[in-house]
């Protein structure tokens, strides 16, 4: 972690957050990332599901085999069950395009917290994985190439991460390839011990190091909220402490990742 004043211009993606209004401090929540991983995925097809593209003739229908395809664990009964997002889409590391369907089935259970399913398709329809991500964008990188797919995920307590997404043709996966990001590092609306302002930290993307590929890197503050000494718990207002934050995720061209810089 590098603690540093700067002063540029950015493109600052708007994300959904949540924070906890609960009073007395509880222990870390630890969530990370698996990077370098496929999102999940299993081996149900459904081939006929993107047939009327981008026209869902029967909502119903449509996500019961959505549901069954994906087999993604859901509650019951589910009281809301509404297709909120369906695009297709080219995303880096690939010119085959990915239907993009996103899942709600309304705010129950905090166990299934954040209420939505991401769920990805290939170009003929073959369900290859699914997220379950707070929010997302796409983010171009690199000139003259297709964007990345940006999700945003946190737990319950606000507890969260960034990952980048790239479609793996050969293993017909979407792949995170941001390194580093492990929870609360990028994304931290939790007012216990510490967090982040803004929550989800701002986006730049520059060619940091100069060697001609872009990376991407976080920054903003940090506020000290729990004095482990003390016991004493501070108030987003008037921290304990509040010091600048950056994190550059450097481009590795031969390993096609972006890797937290030390």
């Amino acid at each position: 972690m590098k603690r540093k004043n700067i002063t540029i211009s950015v493109l600052i993606i708007p994300l959904l957050i949540l924070v906890s209004c609960n009073n007395t401090p509880q222990e870390k929540t630890t969530i990370k990332p698996v990077a370098n991983k496929p999102v999940a995925k299993t081996k149900y097809v459904y081939t006929n599901l993107i047939a009327d593209y981008p026209i869902i003739k029967d909502s119903a229908a449509f996500i019961e085999k959505l549901i069954a395809s994906s087999k993604i664990d859901l509650p019951s009964p589910r009281f809301k069950s509404v297709i909120s997002y369906y695009k297709k889409l080219k995303i880096y590391g690939s010119n085959k395009p990915v239907y993009l369907i996103q899942y709600y089935f309304g705010e129950e259970s905090m166990m299934y917290y954040p209420w939505r399913y991401q769920l990805f398709l290939d170009e003929t329809g073959k369900y290859i994985g699914n997220e379950r991500a707070d929010s997302f964008a796409l983010i171009t990188v690199f000139k003259d190439k297709n964007p990345l797919l940006m999700t945003v995920c946190s737990d319950p307590h606000g507890v969260g991460y960034h990952c980048f997404y790239k479609y793996d043709e050969k293993k017909d996966s979407l792949i995170n390839i941001l390194v580093g990001d492990e929870a609360g590092i990028t994304y931290n609306a939790n007012d216990y011990y510490e967090m982040n302002e803004p929550f989800g930290l701002k986006l730049l993307v520059k060619d940091d190091n100069k060697d001609g590929y872009n990376d991407i890197i976080f920054y903003g503050k940090r506020l000290s909220l729990f004095d482990s000494k003390t016991g004493k718990h501070y108030t987003e207002e008037k921290p304990l402490e509040k010091y600048d934050v950056e994190f550059v995720f450097l481009y590795h061209k031969n390993k096609d990742r972006f890797i937290l810089e030390d």
